[in-house]
């Protein structure tokens, strides 16, 4: 006896595989509404992947599977190994935004701790020549956590690291970790252009 599979569970599949639209940039802006932001893509950067070893190499081991785009800097030209770029890795954490509101204070002060211990390893790691952070008070929506700036030997890089937890649409929080990675001849200019990017970071509405 033949069993037939039932049409409306394979239409409920293929409906549950394909709620949520994929990341995409459209008119310079990168959207992904799995996580609920955008951002403007600075001009004369493009989206590039994969992403070179001695880049993801910076990256911390446990943000490394949360990676979601990295843009580079193709003006001026210059080789591989000169080039400037942006990541950004996201994830959603086991938390109501309500909840970590309320516990902002002291979530904050435990970030703070972990910070000044990382500084303090920093200082004793060759491959680290500067080490610093600063921190952010919370706005509506986002709470911003401090900022890193690291001076790294390995090829002669900089890196920047600016990371936000905000409300994504379904109430949960979620976090967002801007990275900037530049040789340091050229670190001015990408940093600039990382830093506008973050300025354009807006929270939108998952579309089912």
């Amino acid at each position: 006896m033949k069993k037939y599979f039932p049409a409306f569970w394979i239409i409920a599949i293929f409906i549950s595989c394909s709620t949520i639209e994929p990341p995409k940039v459209e008119n310079g802006i990168y959207i992904n509404p799995e996580f609920g932001f955008s951002v403007k893509i600075p001009g004369g950067w493009v989206n590039s992947w994969p992403i070179p070893p001695w880049v993801l190499a910076q990256i911390p081991p446990s943000e490394k599977t949360n990676l979601k785009f990295m843009f580079t800097n193709t003006k001026p030209q210059l080789g591989i190994m000169s080039k400037g770029r942006t990541l950004a890795a996201c994830s959603k954490l086991e938390i109501s935004w309500e909840k970590l509101v309320l516990s902002w204070d002291k979530a904050r002060t435990i970030l703070i701790k972990k910070l000044e211990k990382k500084k303090k390893d920093a200082d004793n790691k060759s491959s680290i020549k500067k080490y610093s952070y600063r921190t952010y008070s919370r706005s509506k929506d986002v709470c911003l956590m401090p900022a890193c700036y690291e001076e790294i030997d390995a090829y002669n890089l900089k890196l920047l690291r600016k990371s936000f937890y905000y409300k994504c649409s379904d109430q949960m929080a979620c976090e967002i970790i801007f990275y900037a990675i530049s040789p340091p001849g050229m670190f001015k200019i990408n940093s600039q252009a990382y830093q506008k990017m973050i300025q354009t970071f807006t929270i939108i509405d998952k579309k089912y």
